[in-house]
Order: C-alpha cells, then sequence, then structure tokens
C-alpha cells in the first residue's frame, strides 16, 4: 500500500514533524513501525490497530497518546492527513476541523469525494 504524508503547500510534511516532536522515542518508534506495518501490509492491518471513522472516509488511528487521522482512497493508497496529542476520549473540534479541511484539499487534487 501506498502511504502519503499530508504536505503543506510549502512542503512541510506535517506527519513527520509531529512525529519527530515526540519526546518519548519509544513512542516514536512504534508510531514510525505502525506506518511501515501499513506500508507492508496494507488495508488487512487496520484491522490490528484500534481505529474509528470520523466523517465520510475520515477515519483515525489511536495509538497510546496519539490520533493520527487518515483517507483511503482506494484499495492501494491511503493519506495520512493529520496528527495530534490524543487529550480527550473524542476528538477535539479544532483538531478535527483541520484534518477536514486537509481532506478538502486532497478531493480538489484527486477529484475524488472523501467528506
Amino acid at each position: 500500500m501506498n502511504v502519503y504524508h499530508y504536505k503543506t503547500e510549502g512542503g512541510k510534511d506535517v506527519i513527520l514533524d509531529y512525529i519527530n516532536s515526540i519526546d518519548n522515542k519509544r513512542e516514536k518508534a512504534r508510531i514510525l513501525a505502525l506506518i511501515k506495518e501499513l506500508e507492508k501490509h496494507g488495508l488487512e492491518f487496520l484491522n490490528c490497530l484500534e481505529t474509528r471513522q470520523l466523517v465520510g472516509k475520515l477515519w483515525e488511528i489511536k495509538y497510546s497518546k496519539h490520533r493520527i487521522m487518515y483517507v483511503v482512497i482506494d484499495g492501494n493508497n491511503m493519506y495520512l492527513i493529520h496528527a495530534c496529542k490524543k487529550q480527550k476520549q473524542k476528538t477535539e473540534k479544532y483538531e478535527l476541523e483541520k484534518a477536514k479541511a486537509r481532506v478538502r484539499e486532497l478531493e480538489k487534487l484527486t477529484g475524488k469525494k472523501l467528506l
């Protein structure tokens, strides 16, 4: 599976920046390993993770104290849209709105309805 990271217009990789900001080296390594497993095993690997649908095709992976939001464009392409610290039981509205805005940008690029 191709796993893409959302990048800003300036080329900043927001997913990698978030991962690099994690102080705990073990958690950082596990999240990077999780992404590698997604690339290797594809959608099948999502069954091993705690995921939930947020809106439309926007989903989140909850891992430890972190949330990684993603969309699956088709069976072979996934975009990691947003990552943030898990602070409450529900995804914070601010974080969800940021992810939805990024999905709308992706919709324009791909021509596919995702939300």
